[in-house]
Formats: structure tokens, C-alpha cells, sequence
């Protein structure tokens, strides 16, 4: 019984807890009085067809089965009763740093367990005629958006507002599957698998407001945001916000869609350093800090079948991403900064490539795999203060990863997820005489999800 330690124990008991993610929203199931998976394809983490067109509605797509509540005069086409969910999620994650010492694993690289942080409440779907939304409550975070939607053509046009504390700046509208939103995605180790989480262009604090059109075959967005939410101060989202935009077309081919598209993202928020939780003492003056954002690149989506397999296919190229943190009263840049407990903004010059595929052999059972490539460009010249050399490049890396996913019902999900990390450059800085390294690491993940 040697063999089998506490770690692989913990490993098992994880994928037998149940789990959830946001995506996977039971109340949107009652709404439209079908089953989980006519909006899901191959798992509740994706959108297929229909479940981008329900998306696209702001959530105010119904059945018709559901009973409304209507003025005399004016008419309010609100639910009679507002769709709540609540989402389980427990999740066992371990890496194993390849640091050659042959000493027995101690403190978090025994593996980390995780349920309340990552489990979730949620009220959404219609609110009114033309009006949708959620509101999501995630451990200490509040979270959600409202949409004004109208068909236009072949789908829907509207405005999306929208404050996330970790969703990103593509919250407002984003339903495919390629990682610009995090809900959004293949693997759970989303940083390790995905080029616009591995950037961090696709997640961090977003408050913003944008209009879209979404329809068969053309997606457009453009709006802008600021990189915070309610909990910073010293945001003028007046003049400090950042402009967005996307752009896609997926044509279908008999029973495959291609969607090609594109994004950016570029501007200045400036914020008060107020809003730091560990840079500066409270009784320090207020200073502004300038974040500027340079970001564009493409991604790809192939969705269908060979052989009675599901497949789908997401490519991500982020081509060039530039973040700068600059303190314009002292001159300083910084390479990261904390906002709050769990917002840190990074410094960086950075692009990336990843390619992620499931192919499902069983309707229940998906096997998937990725390929992301990290190329870091940017010199770490201030991130601490005894470095004697530069740390230039210590990120770059290439992951393999492989995964398991099994939809035992609709809304419960086990998954398993190992990434093996290629770090290019070890050993990079010489910090008073310590040596700082980034080694190879391989990193499992097992979990499981229900949604009621």
C-alpha cells in the first residue's frame, strides 16, 4: 500500500466530488424547457451553434413555456420567477517542479485543494422584454452584466454592460470557444493550454460597456473598458477607458463551421494607487499609475465530425501584446502590481500560439490535447531590488497537454488534465548570490462539476 501516498488518494477523491462552472448554467436550461447540452457541444465548457444564438439574445431567448408578467398598459415581459443556479466545484491541482534534488515532495507542490473559492451562485436569463443578464457570486467576488438585445437579420444586435472581477475585457460579448473568455475553453489548466490566458489578455478585473452583432455567419464587437471594478479607485472611465474590438465570420460547410476572426485591444486607464492592497503604506499621498495595453491577434474555430465524432478544433495567435505600469509622479515602472486580493496587473511583451482539440470516440466521453507556445520578450528590470542580471526571456516555455473529459449526466462532469511545461531558459538570475530558478514542471489537474 506504500505506492499508493496521500497525494494519488486526494487525487481520486477529488474526481468523485462534484464541481461546476459558470458556463454550464442550469436556470438557462429551465428558460428555454431543453437539456443542457442543445447550447453545449461535446461539454458544458463550450458553445455549439445554437448556444452562441441563445448568447447572442442576451439570454432572453424562452421556450414560451415560461410564464411572464405583463402590465396593464405598459408592457414588462418580466419572468415570473427568476432563474437561480447554483454551481459545486471541487479541484485537486499538483505540480511537480523537475528540479532534479530527489527530495520528497512538501507544502503546495503536494497539490492544492479547491471548492468554495471556485463554486458559484447565479441568478440570470430574461429580465424583462428585450433584457437579460446574471449576476454571478464567487467566494469573496460579485460579478455580472445586462444585455439590451434585438433580432436584427439572422441574429441579434445590442449593448452589453458588464463588471467581472477575473472574466476579462472580452465579458460584454464573446461565445466562442477559443479562450478570449474565460468560461469559454477546452482545459480547466487554462494558462497552460490557451495563448490569450497564458498573455493575460483574456482575464483580470474588466468593467465596460459594448455593442455587438452577432448572427450566422458575422460576429462584430467593438466597445471599451477600464482594467478594474468597483472595489478601485481613481478610475475617469470619461477619458482613461481602453477600446476593444472583434471581428469574426464562420461560414458552414455541410456539416462543419469555420470561424475565422480577429481582436484588439489598445489605450491608458490610469488608477489610483489607492487601490493597491501591498504597494504603498495608507498614509502616503495618492499617486496615478498609467496602465497602457497594446494587444491584436487572430484565432480560428473548427466544429463537427468524422465518423460520428464530435470534433472541435480552436487555434489562438496572439501576435503582439504590450502592458506597461507606469507611475507618472516618480518615473517608475513597475513589472507587476496588486489590486486587491487577488488582481495582480503584470508588466510585459509577450505573443503566443496555442492549438487545443477534443475529439469525443462516446457522445459522454471527450479526449483532448493541447500545444501552447510563450514567447516573453520583456526585461525584468525592476522586479526585484538585488538582481545583479537581467531576467530577460525567463518565461519562455513550450506545454504539451492531454485530458480526459466524461459527461456522466448533462450537468455532471469529470475531467482529468496533465500539462508538461518546456521552460527554454532555466536558471536565469543571479539574485545576492541566490539562484532564482523556472524549471520544467508537470501539472495535474482532476475535477468534477454539478449544476442544479
Amino acid at each position: 500500500m506504500r505506492s499508493l501516498n496521500k497525494g494519488k488518494l486526494l487525487l481520486i477523491a477529488a474526481s468523485l466530488l462534484p464541481l461546476s462552472i459558470l458556463e454550464a448554467n442550469p436556470g438557462f436550461s429551465r428558460q428555454m424547457d431543453m437539456g443542457c447540452m442543445a447550447c453545449h457541444n461535446q461539454t458544458m465548457s463550450q458553445l455549439n451553434s445554437f448556444g452562441r444564438k441563445f448568447a447572442a439574445s442576451g439570454y432572453t431567448m424562452t421556450s414560451g413555456n415560461q410564464s411572464m408578467i405583463d402590465g396593464d398598459t405598459i408592457k414588462l415581459g418580466l419572468p415570473a420567477a427568476l432563474n437561480a443556479g447554483i454551481l459545486l466545484k471541487a479541484r485537486y491541482v499538483k505540480t511537480d517542479p523537475d528540479d532534479g534534488d530527489g527530495l520528497e515532495d512538501v507544502g503546495t507542490d503536494r497539490g492544492n485543494w479547491e471548492m468554495w473559492k471556485i463554486s458559484k451562485v447565479f441568478f440570470g436569463g430574461k429580465i424583462a422584454e428585450n433584457v437579460g443578464g446574471f449576476m454571478n457570486f464567487e467566494n469573496n467576488d460579485v460579478g455580472g452584466k445586462v444585455t439590451f438585445a434585438y433580432e436584427l437579420g439572422s441574429g441579434y444586435a445590442g449593448v452589453s454592460g458588464f463588471m467581472q472581477d477575473d472574466f476579462g475585457p472580452f465579458s460584454g460579448m464573446e461565445y466562442y470557444n477559443t479562450g478570449l473568455y474565460v468560461p469559454l475553453k477546452l482545459f480547466e489548466n487554462r494558462k497552460g493550454t490557451n495563448a490569450a490566458q497564458a498573455t493575460e489578455i483574456g482575464h483580470g478585473p474588466a468593467t465596460g460597456l459594448q455593442a455587438y452583432y452577432g448572427g450566422d455567419t458575422l460576429f462584430l464587437m467593438g466597445g471599451a473598458y477600464v482594467p478594474a471594478t468597483s472595489e478601485h479607485e481613481g478610475l475617469d472611465a470619461g477619458t482613461d477607458a481602453m477600446g476593444i474590438g472583434r471581428i469574426a465570420i464562420a461560414p458552414t460547410f455541410g456539416d462543419w463551421t469555420v470561424m475565422v476572426g480577429g481582436y484588439a485591444i489598445g489605450g491608458t486607464a490610469t488608477i489610483s494607487d489607492d487601490a493597491l492592497s501591498d504597494n504603498k503604506p495608507s498614509a502616503e499621498s495618492s499617486e496615478l499609475i498609467d496602465i497602457t495595453r497594446e494587444t491584436y491577434g487572430l484565432d480560428a474555430q473548427v466544429e463537427g465530425s468524422v465518423a460520428d465524432m464530435s470534433v472541435v478544433l480552436t487555434l489562438n495567435a496572439v501576435l503582439y501584446n504590450r502592458v506597461e505600469l507606469y507611475n507618472s509622479t516618480t518615473g517608475v515602472d513597475y513589472d507587476e502590481l496588486d489590486f486587491g486580493d487577488t488582481n495582480t496587473y503584470h508588466a510585459g511583451d509577450n505573443e503566443a500560439f496555442s492549438a487545443e482539440l477534443q475529439v469525443n470516440p462516446l457522445e459522454a466521453l471527450g479526449v483532448k490535447v493541447a500545444y501552447l507556445n510563450y514567447n516573453d520578450k520583456y526585461d525584468y528590470r525592476y522586479s526585484l531590488a538585488a538582481v545583479t542580471e537581467k531576467q530577460v526571456d525567463k518565461q519562455d516555455r513550450q506545454e504539451y497537454s492531454i485530458g480526459l473529459d466524461y459527461s456522466y449526466r448533462q450537468n455532471v462532469r469529470f475531467a482529468f488534465e496533465y500539462t508538461y511545461a518546456d521552460y527554454d531558459i532555466n536558471d536565469r538570475v543571479n539574485n545576492g548570490g541566490k539562484v532564482i530558478s523556472l524549471s520544467d514542471n508537470n501539472t495535474f489537474i482532476a475535477y468534477t462539476m454539478i449544476g442544479f
